[in-house]
């Protein structure tokens, strides 16, 4: 209510298209012509370098729809003192001033729609695709938790275990046990005909995402190349280790 309140009271002081209306604003001192960048769009600007800030904001607030109040005008940084002339901030020709700000149909718009954090998420939840409905991954899900598999414990977070991490698939669907070589950054992965060491250098990124129907559980990533081929996936991970799985590979030694 505050917010449609304030937001009333400004547009009455506002009247035209988007309710701003067309100030003539006289150049003043040698000419200057730049642009405003705004929403992929290029604005092009012509005042002098003795207009002031506040000048420039009435000139660029017809032609965007962004009212001076809620303009952010960046050049090197916030643009701030609204009596400081162009020139003092460092404007020249062709130089490009970015514009920051919503529109007053747009403020309102999030105001009558806003949304408790409950409803964003139950609504992030049902859209969501979740990657073990998907193939490949979903070929190895539907073998079911691996046999032997150390239990998943919702909402807990746990250090990393002291002993190998048993009974994981990895991308292939075959069972490897987890030991993570923290002081010499490396992942051995190690299967029963094999071992990977990978070096934690390697590793770019890590992301998990819960199993659907068994949150306890978390599908892997670990983005070794530049490429989505290159993200080597584990499956049925404990959720309480997921945060110092990454932790350790990112972070390093805690």
């Amino acid at each position: 209510r505050e917010i449609q309140g304030w937001i009333a009271n400004f547009t009455t002081m506002e009247t035209g298209a988007e309710g701003l209306p067309v100030t003539n604003i006289e150049a003043k001192g040698n000419p200057l012509n730049f642009s405003i960048s705004f929403k992929k769009q290029s604005i092009p600007v012509s005042l002098g370098d003795d207009n002031t800030l506040n000048e420039l904001r009435l000139y660029v607030a017809p032609l965007t729809g962004i009212a001076a109040a809620m303009q952010k005008l960046m050049h090197k940084g916030v643009m701030k003192d609204e009596d400081k002339r162009l020139g003092d901030f460092g404007i020249k020709d062709g130089t490009k001033i970015m514009l920051i700000g919503s529109t007053l149909t747009e403020v309102m718009q999030a105001a009558t729609n806003t949304v408790t954090p409950e409803e964003t998420k139950a609504e992030e939840e049902s859209s969501r695709e979740w990657l073990s409905t998907k193939l490949p991954h979903k070929k190895i899900i539907d073998k079911g938790v691996p046999e032997g598999a150390e239990p998943g414990k919702r909402g807990r977070h746990e250090a990393l275990p002291t002993i190998p991490l048993q009974n994981i698939y990895n991308n292939t669907g075959i069972k490897v046990r987890l030991t993570f070589k923290v002081w010499s950054q490396e992942l051995w992965v190690q299967s029963a005909s094999s071992t990977q060491k990978i070096p934690f250098g390697t590793i770019r990124s890590v992301a998990s995402e819960p199993i659907q129907g068994h949150e306890e559980y978390h599908i892997m990533s670990l983005q070794i190349g530049s490429s989505e081929g290159s993200k080597y996936f584990l499956y049925w991970v404990p959720c309480q280790y997921v945060n110092a799985i990454r932790n350790a590979i990112v972070n390093g030694p805690y």
